[in-house]
């Protein structure tokens, strides 16, 4: 289900108090479809816990995910905006130039890891209308890390590389992140019923 999320591409408005804001249509389904229960959940937890902190992180979809929901978090509990924090690695673009630089420009810690060349990173197409937030945090290689500002879209970080540097394989090789391709397919597959 993640991939078909992934591939509905056409960008929906989203969220009325951001003029001009539009999101991949795939995404926000896959982020509606738990969000109330979500929300609900950390609400609750915010009662129970007045020195809270809400973090929200998530590895590919679920980095797009993660955004959605600190966007929504926000429109909806606007005195939680102090205490989020937000982590993302090899998210996707998730919305457009309005929609991302409304994001880049809340007052809590956003951090976009990309690891080198990960494809997944530069989809959808910036000339799909598409945007990524600041700020992007780039290993540039396993030695390398650099912090690359509150350019979104930094012609200095990953996408200083061109097409034929993409890979699909360094969306699996995240710095503390472990993926076992074969138990991912066999845990999918099983999943579904192969």
């Amino acid at each position: 289900m993640d991939w078909v999320a992934d591939f509905k591409v056409v960008p929906t408005p989203w969220l009325a108090h951001i003029d001009g804001s539009a999101v991949h249509s795939g995404f926000l389904y896959a982020y509606n479809a738990g969000a109330s229960k979500i929300k609900t959940v950390v609400a609750d937890l915010v009662r129970k816990y007045p020195d809270y902190k809400i973090v929200l992180t998530g590895h590919s979809l679920g980095g797009a995910q993660a955004v959605l929901a600190a966007v929504d978090f926000v429109a909806e509990h606007p005195e939680w905006t102090d205490k989020l924090e937000l982590y993302t690695y090899g998210q996707p673009r998730v919305g457009n130039a309005a929609f991302a630089n409304w994001l880049s420009k809340q007052a809590f810690p956003i951090f976009r890891t990309v690891y080198r060349g990960d494809m997944v990173a530069q989809v959808p197409l910036i000339e799909m209308g598409f945007q990524h937030q600041a700020q992007e945090v780039w290993y540039s290689s396993s030695a390398q890390t650099k912090f690359c500002g509150t350019d979104a879209e930094n012609s200095t970080c990953q996408n200083s590389l061109s097409p034929l540097q993409w890979s699909t394989l360094q969306h699996l090789q995240y710095p503390g992140l472990s993926f076992d391709i074969l138990y991912l397919f066999i845990g999918n597959a099983e999943a579904i019923g192969i």
